[in-house]
């Protein structure tokens, strides 16, 4: 709120004419995308010590002439740095007592210590997956951007380049194989960590399935939550593996592995036949309608959600929300309980790690016998 839009930091930073034009970089950023420095000066841009890749890829020389050239005083550069080695990678944390909740008091620090604390179980679920990241550089109550494109990152951060829908664009992904991975995207304040529900190497072709059970209003998450338990059943009865989740939110997910050979409109299909065989058992309470006014009172079962490039809030995921609650993996038997989306959150959780079910996400299985008993072909 204090920048002016002068440019002056970007005329006395060193490096501002020592790179190529194309090196999107820099503090002067719009719309939270970032911008040359020969093409800051003119923008009306804000002050983002955060966005600085001079800074995040250790090239600048921290002499801070941005700083002194500021007639605002905007930038605040007085960031407390700590260097920490993960899995014998070197990574410089930077203001770790910046307010990411403020009304709960939730800094930067317990963000990154967060998922520290998950990292063992939260990594071998989102391996090899392509992530598209919630990033808040000013806390969860400020202005946020959604990363999906990340052209300046570490070496050693694995990335996958995938076509965009835009004729001749690549997008390039971060991949979080690693805890290393996750420090340096909590430090990045990437708060929710939506995953894929594609990996490598054939992202063109899904290896999971999703059941999102989203109850509309006056349903309610209890009204999920027996829905829920149904569609376990209904699994069970299947014998198709599948990991139950809190979406984070009001809504419970069911993720399904499966052999990556199905296209979308077969998933799909598979997800709308077993929310219609639910819907034609109770009416009154389960959705399968795209038409919104069809849902009210209701639980919808989300079967539109399988779509190329669509994203879903991965395991022990945090989410910007009031009280920093997490998409946290169920046991079948905690449906029958009275828990609420609450009760998982970025305190409770950690001490909680020892109650998640074990998940085995090896994509092995047919959707073709379930297929069969819903009276249906693939």
């Amino acid at each position: 709120t204090k920048c002016r839009g002068c440019g002056l930091c970007a005329e006395a930073c060193r490096l501002s004419g020592r790179v190529p034009s194309d090196f999107n970089a820099g503090i002067g950023k719009r719309a939270a995308i970032y911008v040359p420095f020969p093409q800051a000066v003119p923008l009306v841009y804000t002050v983002d010590p955060e966005a600085c890749v001079y800074l995040t890829r250790g090239v600048c020389g921290k002499t801070f002439k941005c700083k002194e050239a500021c007639t605002a005083d905007a930038i605040d550069f007085e960031q407390k740095e700590e260097i920490v080695e993960v899995d014998g990678r070197k990574i410089a944390l930077s203001n770790l007592d910046k307010p990411m909740w403020k009304k709960e008091g939730i800094t930067k620090a317990d963000l990154i210590q967060y998922y520290v604390t998950v990292a063992p179980r939260m990594v071998p679920l989102i391996r090899n997956r392509p992530l598209m990241l919630y990033r808040f550089p000013h806390g969860v109550s400020d202005k946020a951007f959604v990363q999906k494109d990340w052209p300046h990152h570490p070496p050693w951060l694995r990335t996958v380049s995938i076509k965009s829908d835009k004729p001749g664009k690549v997008v390039r992904y971060a991949v979080c194989n690693d805890q290393s991975t996750l420090v340096w995207l909590a430090n990045m304040a990437c708060v929710e960590i939506n995953q894929f529900l594609s990996s490598s190497p054939k992202y063109e072709r899904h290896d999971l399935v999703l059941v999102d059970l989203d109850p509309y209003p006056p349903a309610e998450f209890e009204d999920a939550l027996e829905i829920a338990e149904s569609f376990h059943a209904a699994l069970d009865q299947m014998r198709l593996r599948h990991m139950i989740k809190t979406s984070g939110a009001e809504g419970i997910h069911f993720l399904i592995p499966i052999v990556p050979k199905y296209t979308i409109e077969v998933i799909r299909r598979f997800v709308l036949l077993l929310g219609v065989l639910l819907e034609e058992l109770v009416p009154k309470r389960v959705s399968t309608s795209r038409t919104r006014g069809n849902r009210v009172g209701k639980v919808y079962v989300d079967w539109f959600q399988n779509g190329a490039g669509k994203t879903i809030a991965a395991p022990f995921s945090l989410r910007p929300s009031p009280g920093a609650p997490v998409s946290f993996p169920l046991r079948p038997a905690d449906l029958k309980k009275r828990i609420q989306p609450s009760d998982f959150n970025i305190t409770t959780v950690p001490r909680l790690m020892s109650k998640a079910p074990e998940f085995d996400a090896s994509p092995n299985q047919s959707l073709d016998a379930a297929f069969r008993e819903l009276g249906a072909l693939p």
